[in-house]
């Protein structure tokens, strides 16, 4: 809210415009208040500070050994810790553990051999807007997965061509809903042009 913002915005009123330090002002804003994913801050002469400030577009989670759940966004920076309930909507990141965790900070992953292709999909997944996708995660460099409305496990396999592994599995997804739209199974996805599902017994 612009209440939350200006009580942790460092800017003072009668201080001149030029002096504003925009970078530290970024700075403090995103570690006060986490579910800033981005500032923008010029100056409108002759005395006004413009704030531009953007929201995370997607929500991840995971869950904790407590049965708590942490919120982050697509650059790993904690939104939240100890909640109660996994994020609606959000997108749970499974098989990985931070080791260090604080609201407004970014966290940093046990296994970080496994951080740029979660990364990766990440990004995919965000830039294809698939609001169906409920879980990702990833077991080695040539074993990642995508979840498909908790149901289909996407098995992708490296993240090469990843986005278009993505959309030849969801347009043979849309044809198997047609047909079993309460289907659950695997759709092993790994080479873009060959595919096949295996339903879950």
């Amino acid at each position: 809210s612009y209440k939350q913002v200006t009580s942790v915005l460092p800017i003072d009123k009668e201080k001149n415009l030029f002096l504003i330090d925009k970078k530290g002002a970024t700075k403090k804003l995103e570690e006060n208040l986490p579910y800033i994913y981005d500032v923008e801050i010029t100056r409108k002469l002759p005395s006004t500070v413009v704030v531009k400030i953007t929201e995370p577009q997607l929500i991840y989670y995971v869950k904790n050994s407590d049965n708590t759940y942490t919120y982050f966004d697509d650059n790993f920076k904690i939104l939240e810790v100890n909640v109660k309930e996994p994020a609606e909507k959000g997108i749970e990141l499974k098989k990985i553990a931070f080791s260090d965790v604080s609201p407004g900070k970014t966290a940093k992953l046990t296994n970080e051999e496994l951080l740029s292709d979660l990364q990766v999909m990440m990004q995919s997944v965000t830039s294809l807007k698939l609001k169906e996708v409920t879980a990702i995660y990833s077991e080695s460099l040539v074993n990642n997965y995508v979840v498909y409305d908790n149901r289909i496990t996407i098995k992708l396999g490296e993240t090469k061509d990843i986005e278009d592994k993505l959309f030849t599995a969801l347009t043979a997804i849309e044809k198997l809903n047609d047909t079993a739209p309460d289907a659950e199974g695997t759709l092993t996805a790994t080479n873009s042009k060959q595919i096949y599902f295996t339903e879950k017994k």
